[in-house]
């Protein structure tokens, strides 16, 4: 081996070790996450990057020492035999000089793949019992991230090991998104203690959908019936019920260092977001950056409506629009501060492995609603969903349209299969 100052050396292990969008703990919207999964497994270049570390820990003595920690930084979890291999590895016995291996864990992702689903029975028990001893062996987890359907063994095993451990004051992010069918209110309990009880939390992000129980009760309850104290909380991901909750609750909120709040997805536009008092709703929609819209069919009076509806939200900076079917309105849409606008495209079942011509038609008319609007710092257009990466495998012609097109104005164009 070449003869390199150690810190040289780090650093080439670090680029080695790099994904893009790796250990974020704050919260940007449309962003593919590390680990960006297809139908059945990783990507290549999640798996390819994951063998390099591996294969750097195996190469001499030097390079054991600075790739050990690079290899246990990310731990992901999404069966009891995932669970139960990772648990034997942090607990044995130091060896090499090297001290418990859990002191390089920052995030713990926990996931199934997207062509499963969900856990065999009982599986999530044996997964929340694993789970709970690695966190314990975690001292530094800065990162929690959840990617699946809402399963309590898991969750409340993870959160009370968090608590009740040193990693209660090392969390910066805890990440709950997943996406459900149907709305397990663990998720707003979790995010309620959370808040309370993990005093350096920066970000916060809790599934974007909820649905009504059997009983047509929300899963949202109540608030807390004490005061939310979270003074290190810059960023909150919540669904637009929760927003309305946290509206009428204004004065219970002590969040002194919160600056984003992304709101997915509307539905439809409540009164509650209107009802409070100016002085309230105003400093609240002030630090609101991101509105998604989730109905999918817009006529030109929808259009309008909802970028009306925007327009009280004076520092939004990201919008996404489910689009199915769109058509042109009758005035140009407009916005003062928007910086992104993302065109949602949902997975189509008569067509699912290309891009129906009925999806590059709502994508055309959207762009072309998006060139012919008011929007002063708009810099980018981002078409994400399912069929994103989709598009360069055959509409190459179509995105160097788009592309010319929204470049003549400043704009940029990206695919991202990331929808919130």
């Amino acid at each position: 081996m070449p003869s390199l100052p150690l810190e040289l050396w780090r650093d080439v292990l670090r680029e080695l070790a790099y994904l893009p969008n790796i250990l974020q703990k704050g919260y940007e919207p449309y962003t593919a996450d590390c680990v960006d999964f297809d139908e059945l497994e990783y990507s290549t270049e999640v798996q390819s990057w994951r063998q390099d570390k591996r294969n750097a820990v195996l190469v001499c003595k030097t390079w054991r020492s600075l790739a050990l920690p690079m290899l246990y930084e990310i731990l992901f979890i999404s069966d009891s035999r995932a669970s139960r291999r990772i648990l034997k590895a942090l607990e044995f016995a130091t060896v090499d000089g090297f001290p418990d291996r859990g002191t390089f864990v920052r995030q713990i992702y926990i996931h199934v793949h997207w062509a499963g689903m969900s856990l065999w029975p009982g599986e999530g028990r044996n997964v929340g019992e694993h789970l709970a001893r690695i966190i314990e062996r975690c001292p530094h987890l800065a990162i929690l991230t959840y990617r699946m359907y809402a399963d309590s063994d898991i969750l409340r095993s993870a959160f009370d090991a968090i608590r009740m451990s040193s990693a209660a004051r090392s969390l910066r992010k805890l990440d709950l998104c997943d996406n459900p069918v149907f709305w397990n209110p663990i998720f707003w309990e979790l995010a309620s203690e959370a808040i309370g009880q993990l005093p350096m939390l920066e970000t916060l992000v809790i599934p974007p959908t909820i649905k009504f129980r059997q009983d047509h009760s929300l899963g949202i309850p109540r608030m807390p019936t004490r005061a939310m104290h979270a003074s290190h909380l810059k960023a909150l991901v919540i669904p637009p019920e929760a927003y309305e909750l946290m509206l009428s609750h204004i004065s219970e909120l002590d969040m002194p260092m919160l600056h984003a709040i992304h709101v997915f997805p509307l539905a439809e536009i409540s009164p509650a977001f209107m009802q409070h008092s100016s002085a309230e709703r105003d400093w609240m929609n002030g630090k609101v950056t991101t509105i998604g819209f989730g109905h999918s069919v817009w006529t030109s009076t929808d259009l309008h409506k909802g970028f009306q509806f925007l327009a009280h939200f004076p520092n939004l900076q990201y919008t996404h629009l489910a689009v199915d079917e769109l058509s042109q309105p009758d005035l140009p849409l407009e916005h003062s501060s928007l910086i992104c606008i993302a065109i949602v495209q949902n997975r189509s079942i008569k067509d699912p492995y290309s891009v129906p011509e009925e999806m590059v038609l709502s994508a055309t008319t959207s762009i072309e609603v998006i060139l012919a609007g008011r929007f002063p710092k708009l810099g980018k257009v981002k078409i994400v969903g399912f069929y994103a990466e989709r598009y360069n495998k055959g509409r190459t012609e179509q995105i160097a349209e788009w592309t010319r097109r929204l470049g003549e104005r400043g704009i940029a164009l990206e695919f991202s299969r990331t929808f919130q």
